[in-house]
């Protein structure tokens, strides 16, 4: 669209040069403008036929090169993944995992702050299945790449596929990353 108008453009400068010089030969500055356009847009079809085209290749082999992919790497199932922890003996889901971590983590808050005469704190969480989501009492989703905590409703969010990723060593967009 702007490559039209830029012909436009051009195409008026030789004749309003013309007209500015009493008009002389008005239409035959018009004929070789028209003809200048016509040169030019069809000078830009071949390119663009051209660029279709290799277009098309490289899309069909994209899809040859995912379809290949497909093929060679098993579907993932939508289930609680598997860790290995250390001091374990048998791999575990990652919710009972987190289960275990959070319990290990109330447990050392509860007793310091209980031997420090303040109150216990009353957290929850909520492991987020793969592929799941819930709104979180602070009116945000927690979803597949969620982890926080939310002091509306005392509760710590956690994906399980996130900490899977995590612990996989595989997670992306992580805070600071893009850093140096």
């Amino acid at each position: 669209m702007r490559f039209r108008f830029a012909i436009a453009i051009l195409a008026t400068a030789p004749m309003a040069a013309a007209a500015g010089c009493g008009g002389e030969n008005l239409q035959s500055a018009r004929d070789r403008v028209d003809q200048t356009r016509k040169d030019i847009e069809h000078g830009l079809e071949r390119p663009q036929e051209q660029f279709e085209a290799r277009r098309k290749r490289f899309g069909e082999r994209i899809g040859e090169v995912l379809d290949q992919l497909d093929k060679a790497f098993a579907r993932p199932e939508r289930t609680s993944p598997t860790v290995r922890s250390r001091g374990r003996k048998e791999p575990t889901t990652i919710d009972a995992f987190l289960t275990d971590l959070l319990k290990d983590i109330d447990n050392y808050w509860t007793t310091t702050l209980r031997t420090n005469g303040l109150p216990e704190p009353h957290v929850r969480y909520f492991w987020v299945p793969p592929g799941g989501a819930v709104f979180a009492g602070c009116g945000v989703p927690a979803a597949d790449r969620s982890a926080f905590y939310c002091s509306a409703d005392d509760t710590i969010y956690v994906a399980q596929q996130f900490l899977a990723d995590l612990h996989r060593g595989v997670a992306e967009g992580l805070p600071g990353e893009s850093i140096g």
